[in-house]
């Protein structure tokens, strides 16, 4: 994961984004998500098969929205609105 990458790398530093690597690369966030993961799961498990493609849809457009955001600050581009 990123964020423990960049903690360790940079643990005492006066880094710009430190506190963004303090919460996500830790054990209680580590957890949370593994959390969140298991109750999609139960939840898809759970659902019927029209509702678990909505899942699948949101669960994908999260994923490209994520990416997005990503792609965009390495390419350093200015806001488009």
């Amino acid at each position: 994961m990123l964020a423990e990458r960049q903690k360790s790398a940079n643990s005492n530093s006066t880094h710009p984004y430190q506190g963004w690597f303090d919460l996500h690369a830790n054990d209680d966030y580590a957890k949370s998500v593994d959390e969140m993961l298991a109750l999609a799961d139960e939840l898809a498990d759970e659902a019927d098969e029209r509702t678990r493609k909505k899942m699948e849809a949101a669960f994908e457009r999260g994923f490209q929205l994520e990416w997005m955001f990503w792609k965009s600050a390495y390419e350093m581009e200015e806001w488009g609105i």
